[in-house]
């Protein structure tokens, strides 16, 4: 992880100096410190030789609300007004987060599967296509893991996101309590976790008309997405302290030796902690033994 201060434009048009932090790569993948100096010399190389301009430091949410949305939008055609404040609202510009108390409210609103698909994306910060098309083949409930292997949209299969996103995640107790109500004795490799009983994916915009928003208005709650729980549980982790790298591998936003997690199942110690540190966040300390998330073959009931 590198540090260092920039010289950046502030909101109100002065020059000020901003704390930049970057993961550079893994100990694995530059293997001393002297070739992490040698990474970060390269990155720094314009700032330090003079060629840095000063960047804006305003905030894009801000932009968008004051500048574009009253100005640049009215201007488009009604269709694409709609699909841009769909992708604004849902991808760019998310408005509302869940706190831990608000999800549990939640949560005893829903009905299942709603109720399962939303605490296993706060939970793993998986995407909702992710969740959807995941296989019985990608979970291992002994190794408390599951593995990010496709995506699905509309009903179409498809790789992940990005390279990045093909995954490993680890499970804590209450991840692995969800799935194991949803497994049979004997599931097929290739059968869907949440499937239609014809075993084709379930619809995300039916279960976020039918179960999710009608839940969200009996409590009050506006703008909740299957993207807010996403971003619920990157607002958690931060708030249990884990490390910015940390936050990136679960996410799927970093690089990351994607053949040893996937074939060796390498989960490192601080993600463990970090999962377990969520749900105790979000369910309570009796629920999850942080203590325990670096010896899940003897501390954590799966």
């Amino acid at each position: 992880m590198a540090r260092w201060w920039e010289e950046v434009i502030k909101p109100d048009g002065s020059i000020g100096r901003s704390r930049r932090a970057e993961v550079l790569g893994t100990v694995a993948e530059l293997g001393s410190r002297s070739r992490a100096m040698d990474v970060l010399s390269r990155r720094l190389n314009t700032i330090n030789s003079g060629l840095h301009r000063p960047q804006s430091t305003r905030c894009y949410a801000d932009y968008i609300t004051h500048d574009w949305v009253p100005v640049v939008l009215p201007t488009l055609k009604y269709a694409t007004q709609k699909h841009y404040r769909y992708i604004l609202d849902v991808h760019l510009v998310p408005k509302a987060i869940l706190s831990p108390d608000q999800f549990r409210q939640l949560r005893d609103q829903l009905e299942e599967p709603a109720r399962s698909v939303a605490t296993l994306l706060v939970l793993t910060g998986l995407r909702i296509g992710e969740l959807l098309a995941l296989r019985w083949k990608c979970v291992d409930l002994k190794a408390c893991t599951l593995r990010v292997a496709e995506t699905v949209y509309d009903g179409h299969f498809d790789t992940p996101k990005s390279q990045r996103s093909a995954r490993l995640i680890p499970l804590a107790e209450e991840a692995c309590s969800v799935l194991k109500v949803w497994g049979p004795t004997s599931p097929q490799p290739d059968s869907l976790v949440f499937h239609t009983e014809v075993g084709t994916p379930l619809d995300r915009h039916n279960l976020l008309r039918r179960q999710l928003r009608p839940a969200c208005e009996r409590l009050g709650l506006s703008g909740i997405t299957w993207h807010s729980l996403r971003h619920s549980h990157a607002t958690s982790l931060e708030a249990t302290g884990a490390p910015l790298g940390t936050v990136q591998a679960l996410l799927g936003h970093s690089s990351s030796d994607i053949t040893r997690e996937v074939y060796l199942h390498a989960i490192p110690e601080d993600q463990r902690r970090a999962v377990a540190s969520v749900e105790a966040l979000v369910f309570g300390l009796n629920r999850t033994q942080i203590v325990g998330a670096s010896q899940p073959s003897t501390k954590i009931s799966c």
